[in-house]
């Protein structure tokens, strides 16, 4: 266990440095050292090692491994925080492989679990209203003040903001009426929450 650990610490090092090829042989080695029972005695590292080869499998374009750590990691999870992980890599992996509805519906279960709820059907005078509300709302703050916003502490908002985010980018290509929509929804979470590197990404859109 304690070489699994070293293992898994000399990854997380490698991949801050960017030194991905070197991070895999990390990762393998300590998969490899993990107990048969793994995700009954050792659920923290293996889900830690499983997270970091998904992640390094992402930037590899090695899709093949990346579902299988995925589904690993789905069947063993403990709870709904230690699936958001894998659950936003799933999105990525499905938009890479151009299933953006399902990619997009994977983003729209998680954010309803995180009490984000968005209609089905989005008709233009709903987003034009949404549009209008929120431009409104801009109009009376100032680029100044939002700089001033204090950092978003919120976990669920902070994975929320996450998930929005990457919603945003499959909804261009599948369901564009959706993100002024998400884009509004992402300022009103900043103003009220704060801000985070998401925030961009609604205060840019919303215009």
């Amino acid at each position: 266990a304690q070489f699994a650990c070293i293992n898994a610490t000399a990854a997380k090092f490698a991949i801050a440095a960017s030194s991905f090829e070197q991070a895999r042989s990390y990762i393998d080695a300590g998969m490899r050292l993990l107990k048969p029972n793994r995700w009954d005695e050792q659920y923290s590292l293996s889900l830690e090692l499983h997270e970091m080869s998904a992640s390094i499998s992402c930037i590899n374009g090695d899709i093949g491994d990346m579902s299988s750590c995925l589904h690993e990691i789905i069947a063993h999870v403990k709870s709904f925080e230690d699936s958001l992980t894998a659950s936003s890599l799933l999105s990525k992996l499905l938009a890479a492989s151009s299933k953006y509805d399902e990619a997009m519906s994977n983003c729209l279960s998680i954010l309803s679990a995180l009490g984000e709820e968005f209609p089905e059907d989005v008709t233009l005078p709903h987003v034009l209203n949404e549009l209008s509300v929120i431009q409104t709302t801009l109009a009376n703050i100032s680029v100044d003040q939002v700089k001033l916003l204090s950092p978003m502490k919120d976990k669920p908002k902070l994975n929320a903001m996450k998930f929005l985010s990457m919603l945003c980018s499959y909804s261009i290509q599948a369901k564009p009426m959706l993100v002024p929509i998400l884009s509004c929804r992402m300022v009103r979470i900043t103003i009220e929450y704060g801000f985070c590197d998401d925030s961009i990404v609604g205060l840019v859109t919303a215009g």
